[in-house]
């Protein structure tokens, strides 16, 4: 009898792992590019033109968020929260085409499912608006082939001093502040920049725009402006004050860690936020351990020695300097705005 009830118990928890199995497999063939049917949102890609996408990417830390909000305060644009969805799509598709199994494929089938399931998937979202734009940083890694679907489609391509984003990446991922995770996150930002370069150079200045971090947060009018011009929108100085409608016309959520950033007016006081906070890091010979990130500092022209008064931030512009004084002399009020933010959104984590 005891036997008989182990049986019939083993039964049950087989039961339970197959319809797992099962539920986990179903879930894989609708998310694979052979499975999904394509067919559940309608999209007629002649209301869906190439040249309404934007595609934002970059570094993550490297201002990718606060460019979308930007561009969110244009209401013929709906950027919305990264969702992960194409680079992730892409990164399975690189494995798959890593293997041996690709001998059956069609070319042009194959560019026109990809082509059809980032179509859906902006349907998919509801963001209704005359230019969809999809916001993940992973997108640049795979500018290229993007730009392959979508020949006129639009990519903004940013950048940030690696020694930054990789300690602000340390931070905002509750990540030991040690050389060695330090060095760890310089290379990923060295592999990203240098998939990321290629893209933008072989896609050319007409379609890929680069903007520097730190020229958007020290001159936003000039590089909005620049920006505005790249892509045919129409001036607005709504563009220079996206934090009045964070939480609004804006949507926001807690998984986004740029969210306590993006209720501030731009500021610039996140650059060399890295400098004597990397423990094991020496100053004293010139940060040595960190050389080898130098040569693509430079091809973003930008310098491995440090020097904090250099010409870069005697060239901000009077609005910058203005929103600087404004939140240090607030610094409560502007904590509080971000709590309450915090407090109202969907949080999607």
């Amino acid at each position: 009898m005891r036997k008989l009830r182990k049986i019939i118990k083993m039964i049950k928890m087989n039961s339970i792992l197959i319809k797992l199995i099962m539920s986990i497999s179903i879930a894989m063939c609708l998310l694979s590019l052979m499975c999904l049917d394509f067919n559940l949102v309608s999209v007629n890609p002649e209301t869906k033109p190439d040249s309404s996408i934007i595609f934002i990417g970059g570094v993550p830390r490297s201002g990718t968020t606060l460019v979308r909000a930007i561009l969110d305060t244009d209401p013929t644009i709906k950027c919305g929260v990264e969702t992960r969805v194409i680079p992730d799509l892409f990164e399975s598709v690189d494995r798959f085409l890593a293997t041996d199994d690709t001998h059956f494929l069609i070319p042009d089938k194959f560019d026109a499912t990809n082509r059809n399931y980032i179509l859906n998937f902006i349907a998919a979202r509801n963001m209704t608006s005359q230019r969809p734009c999809i916001k993940d940083p992973r997108n640049i890694m795979y500018a290229g082939y993007l730009s392959h679907l979508f020949p006129d489609a639009k990519f903004v391509y940013m950048v940030r001093d690696g020694r930054d984003a990789a300690y602000s990446f340390m931070v905002r991922a509750k990540e030991k502040i040690t050389l060695e995770n330090f060095k760890r996150n310089l290379n990923i930002w060295i592999r990203i920049n240098t998939r990321g370069l290629q893209h933008c150079t072989q896609i050319g200045k007409s379609n890929c725009l680069l903007i520097r971090y730190e020229d958007l947060v020290l001159q936003p009018e000039k590089q909005i402006r620049n920006l505005v011009r790249f892509l045919n929108l129409k001036w607005s100085n709504r563009f220079l004050e996206h934090y009045k409608y964070v939480g609004n016309e804006i949507f926001v959520y807690k998984g986004d860690w740029s969210t306590h950033q993006i209720v501030k007016p731009i500021y610039s006081e996140s650059i060399y936020t890295w400098i004597g906070k990397i423990n094991g890091l020496k100053a004293d010979n010139n940060y040595e351990e960190i050389r080898f990130i130098e040569p693509m500092l430079k091809n973003f022209n930008y310098s491995f020695e440090i020097d904090q008064n250099n010409l870069l931030f005697k060239e901000a512009e009077a609005l910058v300097i203005q929103n600087n004084k404004l939140l240090n002399e607030n610094k409560e009020y502007w904590k509080q705005k971000s709590r309450n933010i915090s407090d109202h959104i969907k949080d999607f984590e």
